[in-house]
């Protein structure tokens, strides 16, 4: 009976504190997500929605955004940030947190580190934030957990990059933003990365032959593009007769924008739909063999 007791009363006090978390992010304009709600005989709907979700499933992902004040976008401010940490200190199993204009700077990301052993995945949307540059990146090096990053900001600094080889777990990467081919060398060391996203990033195709040193990558995605790539070989050159007929050079062409709201993971590969595709295709055999290729086109 007393173990019954104890257990009853150790299960009452997460859900209260569950609770009390969920209504101080709330109270800051934030969002929570639940893990896949039950259902059945022990958890109707009539029971859930008068004792509430809290008592029956737990907290997994937290969604900051901006707020609007007379069509302004107002930062979140490193006050509500420190206060969402606190709050989801006290959710044990969030695994994710995106950020959503929020006007996050590269400094306010050391708050994150009290997060650093349970987040798993960190989504940032902070396009025309000039405070965010990927600086911060440095604040998640050695987050023993962290395996999917997105970066969706036109204002990320490539020389950031260099950061996201401390990230041991990393596997999953979305990245925004103009790239060199020193970028593509940089990111061919993260350590155990499988899967790359590139969205509204110029750069020419054969930069991606950096990645044959890269250990354990399985697939690159290409994200809305509006425009096919150019493969300016024998097929362009026959089919399109006044581009010019430099043979290897691919260019890439983005819509700008367009990352989806939740990282995928695993991330789908989509088979190249035609000639010009296979033409690309072909050369990712010959120089990155074994790494799928995709491409994800607007509509």
């Amino acid at each position: 009976m007393t173990v019954l007791a104890v257990t009853i009363g150790l299960y009452a006090r997460s859900v209260r504190q569950q609770r009390s978390a969920v209504e101080a992010l709330q109270a800051i304009g934030a969002t929570v997500q639940y893990e896949k709600r039950l259902s059945g005989l022990w958890a109707p709907e009539w029971l859930t929605s008068r004792l509430g979700v809290d008592c029956f499933v737990a907290v997994t992902g937290v969604r900051l955004s901006g707020r609007r004040e007379e069509r302004r976008l107002m930062p979140i401010g490193e006050p509500n940030l420190s206060l969402a940490v606190a709050a989801m200190e006290r959710l044990p199993r969030v695994r994710r947190i995106y950020f959503a204009d929020t006007r996050v700077t590269d400094e306010q990301l050391a708050v994150l580190g009290l997060l650093s052993g349970q987040i798993e995945s960190l989504y940032f949307h902070e396009r025309g934030n000039r405070g965010f540059t990927g600086a911060g990146c440095r604040h998640l090096a050695a987050w023993p957990r962290l395996r999917q990053l997105t970066l969706d900001s036109e204002t990320l600094d490539p020389e950031s990059l260099h950061h996201l080889t401390n990230i041991p777990a990393l596997e999953y990467l979305a990245i925004a933003g103009t790239l060199s081919r020193e970028d593509f060398e940089t990111l061919s060391r993260v350590p155990n990365l499988t899967g790359l996203s590139l969205s509204g990033c110029a750069f020419d195709g054969r930069w991606l032959e950096e990645f044959s040193r890269s250990k354990h990558l399985e697939a690159i995605t290409l994200h809305n593009i509006f425009r096919r790539f150019k493969y300016l070989g024998p097929y362009t050159a026959a089919h399109e007769p006044d581009l010019p007929a430099h043979r290897d050079s691919i260019e890439f062409k983005f819509r700008p924008g367009g990352f989806p709201n939740i990282p995928i993971s695993p991330f789908p590969v989509l088979p190249p739909p035609d000639a010009l595709d296979r033409a690309f295709e072909e050369w990712m055999e010959e120089h990155l063999p074994g790494v799928k290729f995709g491409v994800i086109y607007s509509s």
